[in-house]
């Protein structure tokens, strides 16, 4: 690989501390980001029912099917403030200036996709407006989605490291974060597994005594 090849590869093993901060980073303000419009969401629903309650407290058993309080309307108008708080117009939305440089209509197709990525989660919020306690419901739905979330973009961050054109640089990489005996393992065994060894790593799951057990001499890849 030429040095100007290096440069440019996200994984070549003299950029990879550089890669995982930078992508880690993007990682934590797009979390940021979903956690800020949930917050929002939270905020708005509890003014809605406090407006609506006219004590300056939330009356969460305007929301509650099963209660002699329940309002259909105002359960109706915490289903438009969802799609209002999450929707692609929202200067939030992680993906907003995306969408508007691509020249993607604001139409239901669109919004579905992009829903798809991050915000899968509010069709459940819709649908258990009704549910008693909702602000619990929220509450979990919101860290359901965040958990998923943060899995899903750990496996993009590390989707294009690719075992035959990383893997001896990786190895090197962990060699020099966690001095492991070469003489101990069987390194085209971990060559072939980069994205298992860089995950573990960023996890602060892998140790010297860890890659000597899992990655031992003689054994053989599945």
């Amino acid at each position: 690989m030429s040095d100007d090849k290096k440069k440019k590869d996200p994984w070549h093993k003299d950029n990879i501390d550089k890669t995982i901060k930078s992508r880690q980073n993007d990682q934590r303000n797009l979390l940021n980001v979903i956690q800020a419009m949930d917050s929002q969401l939270q905020h708005e629903v509890t003014n809605i029912l406090k407006a609506k309650a006219g004590e300056g407290i939330p009356d969460w058993s305007l929301l509650d099917r099963e209660s002699s309080k329940y309002d259909k309307k105002v359960a109706d108008s915490v289903r438009a403030k969802i799609d209002e708080v999450y929707s692609i117009d929202s200067k939030l939305h992680p993906l907003a200036g995306v969408i508007k440089k691509a020249g993607l209509d604001n139409n239901y197709f669109n919004k579905k996709l992009i829903e798809g990525i991050y915000f899968k989660h509010t069709d459940a919020l819709k649908k258990n407006v009704g549910a008693k306690d909702y602000m619990a419901v929220m509450k979990s739905v919101h860290k359901n989605n965040l958990d998923k979330v943060e899995e899903q973009s750990l496996e993009h961050l590390l989707s294009d490291v690719d075992s035959e054109k990383h893997g001896d640089g990786v190895v090197d990489y962990i060699h020099g974060k966690h001095k492991f005996d070469k003489s101990k393992v069987n390194s085209d065994l971990m060559k072939y597994n980069p994205q298992g060894l860089l995950r573990s790593h960023m996890g602060g799951d892998l140790n010297k005594d860890t890659i000597h057990r899992q990655y031992r001499a003689g054994k053989k890849k599945k």
